[in-house]
């Protein structure tokens, strides 16, 4: 920079200024029929607007957010990672969310954009690509796409956005998920851990979840006794064990099997009915991680 000439210092300068005014320009051109729907939603709001983005569109939702509460409008910004830890609570079904990213594929979004769906709460889109999948999934999507530029970065993130929504039940496995009773001895279920890909849930008459029984659970068994194999799997089982649901994002079930140190999660009915099983590999090879 020091031995930068000032004229073209100031060359630079007006170049940037004379991009985002063009860009400006043309966001004024393509306003439309979706404008005018994004200021009636968030009009007609009976709750807050909620203000949502990642990197750099975080910092401008920020400012959106702020911008909102200072003019009366009552409007908060949510990360969409602080969202999947409990912040969603500050979230009711009457809000309007405003969900910024440039690319429209943005992963961190992607649970967010799921939780809010479910909520019912309705979904402003602002990217630069009006077919991304976040696009899709809006109900209004208002055009920021740039010919150039002006301070060009880096964009790492939305390598993954067509996993967008990506959940356990697109994953599971459902035929010949590895169950026992928990009477039947062990020597049946180190049979199923080595086919199985060392997980075997334990289910009741009614196929209910009453344990889980693992390889790591095996291993730790022959570490204190020889004499296992007619052990019932009820005395080896894990009693309360990680369970996740065919709806819960995959990405979730990476995070709770990271988290836990486990493998494979069996998959629950929404009560306690066993209806398939998911492992950590499969996620993976999914995109989900």
């Amino acid at each position: 920079m020091s031995r930068t000439e000032p004229s073209d210092l100031v060359e630079r300068g007006r170049r940037v200024l004379a991009l985002e005014a063009d860009a400006i320009g043309r966001v004024a051109q393509r306003l439309g029929p979706a404008f005018a729907a994004a200021v009636r939603l968030l009009a007609a709001a009976g709750g807050r607007v909620i203000v949502s983005g990642v990197g750099k569109s975080g910092l401008i939702a920020r400012k959106i957010a702020a911008t909102f509460t200072s003019t009366g409008t009552p409007a908060s910004f949510l990360h969409p990672i602080d969202s999947l830890h409990g912040d969603l609570g500050i979230v009711g079904r009457h809000d309007v969310a405003i969900l910024l990213s440039r690319s429209g594929a943005s992963d961190e979004l992607f649970g967010l954009v799921s939780q809010l769906k479910r909520l019912g709460v309705r979904l402003i889109a602002i990217t630069g690509d009006l077919d991304s999948v976040l696009a899709r999934q809006a109900d209004v999507v208002l055009d920021a796409s740039v010919a150039e530029e002006a301070c060009p970065a880096l964009h790492p993130g939305g390598a993954l956005g067509r996993n967008l929504l990506l959940r356990v039940g697109d994953v599971m496995l459902t035929g010949e998920v590895p169950t026992l009773r928990p009477d039947r001895p062990m020597r049946e279920c180190v049979v199923l851990l080595a086919e199985k890909r060392g997980t075997v849930a334990v289910v009741d008459p009614a196929g209910n979840l009453v344990g889980v029984v693992t390889a790591g659970d095996l291993t730790r068994l022959m570490e204190k006794t020889d004499a296992f194999l007619d052990l019932p799997v009820g005395d080896v089982m894990t009693r309360t064990p990680k369970t996740t649901t065919r709806d819960e994002l995959a990405g979730a079930a990476v995070r709770a099997m990271e988290q836990h140190g486990i493998m494979a999660l069996p998959v629950l009915d929404g009560g306690r009915k066993v209806i398939g099983i998911v492992h950590l590999h499969d996620l993976m090879r999914a995109g989900a991680a």
